[in-house]
């Protein structure tokens, strides 16, 4: 009696086009998930078709129950990527879209702000270096409920 043994991508193909639709279906609207459901479904779906060559060289050593478990793996991770590109390609058309929107204003401004914003913490950390205090602020000074001005 010949003894079947089972494919390799048997139950890992599976188990890695499972997850990747989970992530993929619960979190659709953020990016880092749609590029993990992609990297999972890569991995599945070429050891998937790992296992399947592998099969059709010797189809009489491998049971066809594994077989059925890695084709329908393969599926899964076909599903898995195919909707991944496709959240990824709208995410990627929503940016460029929103980015071109803003217009050379919002840029320059932004450019501008974060500048404002380098230039600030120097001159704090300037101040704080030299133990400067601004007193032309100071309008009124409290001291234990008792107003000094």
């Amino acid at each position: 009696m010949m003894q079947f043994h089972k494919l390799p991508g048997d139950p890992s193909s599976v188990i890695l086009g499972v997850i990747a639709l989970v992530l993929i279906l619960f979190g659709c609207c953020c990016g880092v998930f749609a590029i993990a459901s992609l990297v999972l479904g890569i991995v599945g779906l070429t050891q998937a078709q790992r296992s399947l060559l592998l099969h059709a060289s010797d189809p009489e050593m491998y049971s066809g129950k594994s077989r059925e478990m890695v084709s329908t793996g393969r599926i899964i991770n076909i599903i898995a990527i195919a909707i991944s590109g496709i959240i990824l390609l709208l995410q990627l058309i929503y940016f460029v879209i929103v980015g071109s929107m803003a217009g050379p204003e919002f840029w320059r401004s932004l450019r501008n702000s974060r500048h404002q914003i380098e230039t600030d913490s120097t001159y704090y950390k300037t101040q704080q270096d030299t133990s400067y205090i601004d007193t032309t602020y100071i309008k009124t000074v409290h001291i234990d409920s008792t107003s000094v001005e």
